[in-house]
């Protein structure tokens, strides 16, 4: 066919160069961004409505704090990232943002972002590896414990072997309540322990148990070190009251207990390293703060005969002694109160007496900026050995139920 050789009319032209600057921007936004273009980010999509706050995106990881308080993630620096949803209801819309290529941190303990902070892993870090916290810091919410010590032996004797299976059952009890564990032993079922609890976020103290058996006490020493030097646990605790000598002869003298200490010290990595003894042992024994990364001085005043309403002052003359004789260091309190059994003068142990002593002195450890390992978790029938009152020390019973005039001190971090 022979072409025509008509000229097409102005106004035709027009209406096509306008359909052309119509449809090219249409074209060039219907053009995929490449991976890796640039910067971009999948923070920078539009908004997505009521179920943004909580897309898990930028990543695709949530962290729980160690010791409670708000979760954090990494968010996109770009000050157009739009945060949803009611702050009172919703956790992460009220979050603040933050660079993703700076460290993200959260506070130790509670929600108040001036306190104590600790390192929180970064997009492509594995979550289920344990991370690098901190000690537990100081000062920590009233109703949260800082520290908690813990022992699995709730019915039955300490022969029994303990299987994963109760160490996850148990820790899912105390993690909601507590940013810190601490254990009494380095074999066996241990490292189990020490693994779980800092998968779960909880700042780990390992702890070598250590009595009058040198050949026991020396495994006991080796394998602590193994832990420490593996990052395993995040502190050492070298002995627990092994040099009290108030009711007879001390069980290990100060010359073997710095042995242990500092071999510890010396092949642990550089784990910090201290020990657990009786208030009055710290200052009888300078060399063995000396010796110490940390000092851990129990105090129980249910075992001088003090009631409730008098033990804080015990607690508070004796603390301040020994933080001035800790050279600087930082110094935590093991300490309770039983829920039953035997008055010793004017301390009654009972349900009530147990609540009301423990938040007394998490009141007293808030206001003061004490650390604390509260003792214990757990009831455990085997400590009748230890007395009638033995086995009701825990928080929670021998069937892992929160007492209620425990609980009635306590939230969910």
């Amino acid at each position: 066919m022979k072409s025509s050789n008509k000229k097409m009319p102005v106004c035709s032209l027009g209406v096509i160069a306008l359909l052309l600057i119509l449809l090219v921007p249409v074209v060039l936004m219907a053009k995929p961004i490449p991976v890796g273009a640039g910067d971009w980010t999948e923070s920078h999509w539009p908004y997505w409505g009521e179920n943004r706050a909580s897309h898990n995106h930028n990543g695709g990881w949530r962290h729980s704090h160690p010791t409670g308080g708000i979760e954090a993630r990494p968010q996109s620096s770009d000050s157009g990232d739009v945060q949803t949803g009611d702050p009172s209801t919703n956790v992460e819309a009220s979050q603040p943002t933050t660079p993703a290529s700076d460290a993200v941190t959260q506070p130790i303990g509670n929600d108040n972002p001036s306190d104590a902070v600790v390192p929180v892993p970064q997009p492509g870090t594995d979550v289920t590896t344990p991370q690098e916290p901190t000690p537990p810091a100081a000062g920590n919410a009233s109703n949260h414990l800082d520290g908690l010590c813990f022992s699995p032996y709730l019915k039955g004797s300490l022969d029994q072997d303990i299987s994963s299976t109760t160490i996850d059952f148990l820790l899912d009890k105390v993690t909601p309540y507590t940013g810190s564990v601490r254990g009494f032993g380095s074999q066996d079922f241990w490292p189990t322990f020490y693994d779980k609890a800092r998968v779960k976020g909880l700042v780990v103290a390992g702890a070598a148990d250590i009595w009058t058996d040198r050949a026991g006490s020396e495994a006991e020493v080796s394998a602590l070190t193994e832990l420490c030097k593996s990052k395993r646990v995040d502190m050492a605790v070298v002995g627990d009251e092994t040099m009290d000598d108030m009711d007879g002869p001390a069980a290990v003298g100060e010359a073997t207990m710095l042995d242990y200490i500092n071999k510890v010290k010396a092949e642990g990595g550089g784990v910090p390293v201290g020990s657990s003894q009786t208030y009055y042992v710290w200052k009888e024994h300078p060399d063995l703060v000396t010796a110490c990364d940390f000092v851990v001085m129990n105090i129980y005043p249910y075992w001088e005969g003090l009631s409730c309403s008098d033990s804080l002052d015990l607690i508070d003359q004796q603390y301040h002694d020994v933080l001035g004789l800790a050279q600087g260091k930082p110094v935590y309190i093991e300490t309770g109160w039983p829920s039953a059994d035997s008055t010793i003068d004017n301390a009654v142990p009972s349900p009530d007496n147990s609540g009301i002593y423990m938040a007394k002195f998490m009141e007293w450890a808030k206001a003061t900026g004490a650390r604390y390992w509260y003792f214990n978790a757990f009831d455990e029938d085997w400590k009748s050995e230890e007395g009638d009152v033995g086995p009701h020390w825990g928080i929670w019973d021998n069937n892992a139920n929160l007492k209620p005039d425990n609980a009635a001190y306590l939230e969910v971090k």
